[in-house]
């Protein structure tokens, strides 16, 4: 067994169960209709499309924290056929970045049925994390402390 270093203890203990809860929170929130401001609306949809990229990239060993570091070999990364080429697209050009990508077009931004896609794709994904953390991890994956639980298939 290796020693667990305190970045670990974070990554596992707070900032992945973080990102969930915040992921899964923002969705609840656009799907009851939202705030009833468009600012706040838009805010809500760029926060939901940064946190799953977030994931998507942890999930499928891209960017920052990589699931390969915290999992056995039996974990599976996100591949790049789980998601549409069109959805990552949309994503990657949603999420706060002023190109020459971004657009007005509604067609070609995230929407409802998007969101639904991406949340399932990464709780599905997040389950697996989960049940495939290296042993000496396990008992550092923390979502007791968050103020509303995450779903039970990714809690404790």
């Amino acid at each position: 067994m290796s020693d667990i270093t305190t970045v670990e203890k974070e990554v596992i203990g707070n900032a992945i169960p973080y990102e969930i809860w915040m992921l899964q929170q923002v969705h609840c929130r656009l799907i009851s209709g939202g705030i009833g401001d468009t600012v706040l609306n838009n805010a809500l949809i760029e926060s939901f499309c940064i946190y799953a990229r977030a994931l998507i990239d942890m999930l499928s060993n891209q960017q920052g924290a990589k699931a390969r570091d915290y999992t056995t070999e039996a974990f599976d990364e996100l591949s790049e056929s789980a998601l549409r080429t069109s959805l990552k697209t949309k994503l990657n050009t949603q999420v706060a970045h002023i190109t020459g990508k971004r657009t007005s077009d509604q067609s070609k931004k995230i929407n409802g049925d998007d969101r639904a896609l991406l949340l399932r794709v990464i709780n599905a994904k997040m389950a697996q994390f989960r049940d495939c953390l290296k042993p000496e991890l396990q008992s550092f994956w923390n979502t007791r402390n968050l103020p509303i639980p995450l779903p039970s298939f990714l809690g404790q």
